[in-house]
């Protein structure tokens, strides 16, 4: 990762997302000094759909230092988010604004861009990556949503609707907040051939996806699972619908009885169905790969039965 992004600087979270609407690939990650006071973004565009030359970008911040970023684009802007901190202190959210077109013009090395500084509310803001335009009206109007909820325990989701561009008319972000289901900090789980237990970390959204109007965000929870006692780590699956205003359309757990699921990362393919990946262990499994979805076709606020990926093979004991 050093050499691809030419830096010797310390690297972390690397994020990829390939764009359908300008057929590149964008690759973000974030770069720290030794104390956590300071960093950056850095950024990789590639100059075609293949991807095997870049040009790179970087937008340091100087005051705090960008944790668990995302990454998404839409029609005529990418949006990188972090959580900002300061040594072991938590700033706030934070978010960065990029001209789009800029960012494509093969050979530039810099794009403008509009920085929001921490605080900007709640915990792990996760923009949604389009598949598909978000334009509308005339003129046209290209909006990138993004949600996030309270750290720990949340019983609303906050959505930004983020409008224009950098360089061109600026931008303007609106928000709005939808009542869901409590969402809380799942245990952690359990595993085969050892007590240590995995850690599912806490509530904080995981992923987020849009596509011709449906915008879906997935984050671990903490759920009791049909016919089960105890409380588990489970997927939660939040579907919101876009259009002139924003409205809850889904909002389910998904567990099983003395089962652990965790880490959702979420798709939706051409006719809107939701496919999910996520991580299942239990006292008799060793963490494993699974699959599952739901089709436009199914009942809301369900999903199906599992499909084993890939089986763990032993125990995770991190260090």
């Amino acid at each position: 990762l050093n050499t691809f992004f030419q830096t010797s600087a310390q690297l972390s979270d690397p994020k990829i997302r390939f764009d359908l609407l300008s057929n590149r690939w964008f690759i973000a990650i974030i770069s720290y000094n030794k104390s956590f006071t300071a960093g950056a973004w850095r950024l990789a565009v590639s100059t075609d759909a293949t991807p095997t030359t870049f040009v790179r970008w970087t937008a340091s911040i100087s005051k705090s230092a960008p944790d668990f970023p995302a990454l998404a684009v839409n029609d005529d802007k990418v949006v990188l988010t972090a959580n900002a901190f300061r040594g072991n202190s938590f700033l706030g959210t934070e978010f960065l604004v990029i001209n789009k077109a800029n960012l494509l013009v093969n050979g530039a090395t810099s794009a403008a861009s509009t920085y929001f500084q921490p605080p900007q509310g709640l915990f792990t803001i996760q923009p949604a990556h389009s598949l598909s335009s978000t334009c509308s009206g005339t003129p046209s109007v290209c909006t990138l949503y993004m949600a996030a909820v309270a750290y720990n325990s949340a019983t609303s989701l906050r959505v930004w609707s983020v409008r224009g561009v950098p360089g061109a008319g600026g931008v303007t972000v609106a928000t709005v907040n939808r009542t869901i289901s409590t969402l809380s900090s799942p245990p952690d789980a359990k595993q085969l051939g050892t007590s240590v237990l995995i850690q599912t970390n806490d509530n904080r959204l995981l992923d987020a996806v849009y596509r011709d109007g449906a915008f879906w965000v997935s984050a671990n929870s903490a759920c009791v699972p049909a016919s089960d006692t105890g409380t588990r780590a489970c997927l939660r699956l939040i579907k919101l619908s876009t259009g002139s205003s924003i409205t809850k359309a889904q909002d389910f757990d998904f567990g099983m009885f003395n089962r652990y699921f965790y880490y959702p990362a979420i798709q939706t393919d051409g006719s809107g169905n939701l496919i999910a990946v996520f991580s299942g262990s239990s006292t008799g499994e060793y963490a494993s790969v699974y699959a599952s979805g739901q089709k436009t076709t199914e009942l809301q606020n369900t999903f199906q039965a599992p499909v084993l990926i890939k089986a763990g093979e032993h125990a995770y004991t991190p260090f």
